[in-house]
């Protein structure tokens, strides 16, 4: 922006950005669910094997922003898998990678308007560098895609890179599988299942996007490749990834529903 103009940073990290909530919150419901919540993280395979309703339940109700990246790391299976191959992420960034000069086109285009990331070679754009050259080395088969950058840098919001990376591989490999392949078919696939269900629920939006030749290929790549992150408000896609991480694909196709609907 121009030189002196006001800047103001919201409580994510966002700048001039006033899209974000700033509704009062009751401190003592956010305490009781932080309480709940660390109990239930400290009894995690117990409480995901035997009690998963409980789960969903919390995740439905908002994960507080305090524990989310643990959480998030709970849910997707991030926390073991790091667990089970300590050191690997360290040495897939020793290794060469062929995406490289992608990848770094594609960073400063990438939530400019976050303190984390705004600054060119700075911080956050070394770290997201980092969770992308390793998973392009990790899955060659995939590499790297446009797409994959907001998915890194959500994460990132929240964590530091080798935890991200962890997260980032259980969302590309468990979560979306295919979404970032060559043709993006598990993606189209999805985007058709969600044409369907919107014809079902409300016959009238499915005529009127039928008669204007408007396919959910068309809507559906940046809303299902970014998982929302760059179309709604941060306060939004915070719940919907509580609600993504825990029960799966089906959520970004119900929240693509509501907002055609």
């Amino acid at each position: 922006g121009q030189k002196g103009s006001p800047r103001s940073i919201n409580k994510y990290g966002f700048i001039n950005d006033s899209s974000s909530s700033s509704s009062p919150v009751c401190t003592t419901l956010v305490r009781d669910r932080e309480q709940k919540w660390f109990e239930m993280l400290k009894d995690w395979d117990n409480i995901m094997t035997n009690n998963y309703d409980k789960v969903r339940t919390r995740c439905r109700k908002g994960i507080p922003h305090s524990l989310r990246a643990a959480a998030w790391r709970a849910l997707c299976g991030a926390a073991n898998l790091q667990h089970k191959n300590q050191g690997l992420f360290e040495e897939l960034l020793k290794k060469d990678s062929e995406w490289m000069v992608y990848i770094e086109k594609d960073l400063p285009r990438t939530y400019q308007l976050h303190e984390l990331f705004e600054e060119r070679g700075g911080l956050g754009q070394t770290e997201m560098k980092k969770v992308l050259k390793a998973y392009s080395v990790y899955n060659p088969k995939v590499g790297y895609c446009q797409g994959m950058t907001s998915i890194a840098g959500m994460l990132l919001m929240l964590m530091p890179a080798e935890q991200a990376f962890w997260c980032f591989v259980a969302i590309m490999d468990k979560y979306v599988p295919g979404y970032y392949s060559a043709g993006m078919l598990a993606m189209q696939l999805d985007g058709k299942v969600m044409e369907s269900l919107i014809h079902q629920l409300n016959p009238k939006v499915s005529s009127f996007l039928q008669k204007n030749d408007v396919q959910a290929t068309y809507y559906a790549v940046e809303w299902f490749l970014s998982a929302y992150t760059t179309i709604l408000p941060y306060d939004t896609v915070l719940r919907i990834w509580d609600m993504f991480l825990c029960e799966g694909v089906n959520v970004l196709i119900k929240t693509g529903i509501t907002n055609v609907r």
